[in-house]
Order: structure tokens, then C-alpha cells, then sequence
């Protein structure tokens, strides 16, 4: 609410787990895997009235791989937090103004939770998206998953293997 970003005279910074102004919501990191990116990002940026909207302190990339899996990235974030959000209250401190976002609606992915019937497994879909679902799904979330004989399988982790053969 204004009044309650008002009634700080610097205002609010908020560490945000998305390469803003690209992934603003929720669920960024698992949306980046999930879309084959090359980083996820992790910024502190200053709350404004708009959701994730709010010029940009301080900001990390962590360069994804086709075996990094969300619970690397959830590693990632942990270590690295603490460190933007000291080098944010410093730049808030010695005066330096924050980056703008781009306000263009075009750059921006608005992400949305995900919900645990998300992480279901096609086996029609493409290998690779499958490999990123798995990876995208992985602890500390509930794992990717299929029905076997009516019961429920966790995939927790995946490689794509391409046939040594075309005969098969």
C-alpha cells in the first residue's frame, strides 16, 4: 500500500529471486529452467506500488547449464541474498541512485506460481523439455512426476541420452 512504502523515509528493498525486468513474480527460477535460459537471476530492487516494478540496487546471474537443477539455484540464492542486499543498503547509504527497469510491457515475463500439477510429466513432449521439467521440479519441491499402474512416480532427476542407433 503507498502509505506503508511511504512511511519509510528510504523506502523498502526486496530481494527478488528473477532477472528483473524480465521474470517478475513468482516461481522465476523454475520458469527460467523450465524456458531453456541462459541465467536466472537474483536482484534487490526498491518495492514500489506495481509488483516487481521498482528500480534495481543490486543484481547477480548464475549461468544455467543443462545440469543445473532448481535445488542449485535455490543453493545459489541462499549464499549469494545476504551479499546483495549489503552491497543495496551501501548504494542506498552513499546516495548512488538504483538502475531503472525498462518499462517496456514487451521485455517483461509476468510468472506465476507453480502449481504442483505443473510439474507432470508428458512423455509425448520433447526429451529436453522433459529433462528441464525435472530439473524445474526438483527439490525442494515435489518432483516431477507420471502414474504408474495408478500410482504416483517422483522423477527427481534426468539426462537426456541420444540412441547410439537408429535401428531400434
Amino acid at each position: 500500500k503507498p502509505a506503508a512504502l511511504a512511511s519509510f523515509a528510504r523506502g523498502v528493498i526486496n530481494g527478488h529471486a528473477g532477472d528483473l525486468p524480465r521474470y517478475r513474480g513468482n516461481a522465476c527460477p523454475n520458469w527460467a529452467i523450465l524456458r531453456g535460459e541462459a541465467h536466472v537471476g537474483l536482484c534487490v530492487h526498491q518495492m514500489t506500488q506495481e509488483i516487481d516494478a521498482g528500480p534495481v540496487f543490486a543484481r547477480a546471474r548464475l549461468r544455467l547449464t543443462d545440469s543445473t537443477y532448481i535445488t542449485d539455484v535455490q543453493t545459489w540464492i541462499d549464499r549469494m541474498l545476504p551479499e546483495l542486499f549489503s552491497q543495496a543498503v551501501s548504494a542506498i547509504g552513499r546516495g548512488d541512485p538504483p538502475e531503472p527497469q525498462n518499462p517496456d510491457p514487451a521485455v517483461t515475463l509476468r510468472c506465476y506460481p507453480r502449481r504442483p500439477e505443473d510439474a507432470r510429466i508428458e512423455w509425448r513432449e520433447d526429451a529436453r523439455d522433459i529433462h528441464r521439467l525435472v530439473r524445474a521440479s526438483s527439490h525442494p519441491f515435489d518432483g516431477a512426476f507420471c502414474y504408474l499402474d495408478d500410482e504416483r512416480v517422483s522423477v527427481w532427476r534426468a539426462d537426456v541420452v541420444e540412441p547410439r542407433s537408429q535401428h531400434l
